[in-house]
């Protein structure tokens, strides 16, 4: 399942972000597979956000998934 696209992006830390009923509806849209640097957020070195909400294929449900990050810069921690 492909989830390239436009995703919800806020720099920071906040660990209320991770709940799923988080409002994010005034974060950034910024588009993934691409750096933040390229996208307008220039010489920041620290924490940021991304959400992404997505319907799962029924047929994908029965299966083991894998969620493919592709290159980070020093660490992630997914939820």
């Amino acid at each position: 399942m492909n989830l390239e696209g436009d995703w919800k992006f806020k720099l920071h830390n906040n660990k209320l972000w991770k709940n799923p009923d988080y409002d994010d509806s005034g974060w950034a849209d910024i588009k993934v597979p691409m750096q933040w640097e390229a996208q307008g957020y220039f010489n920041y070195d620290g924490y940021a956000w991304y959400r992404k909400t997505f319907e799962l294929r029924e047929t994908l449900k029965i299966k083991e998934l894998y969620l493919v990050l592709g290159k980070i810069d020093d660490y992630d921690d997914t939820t």
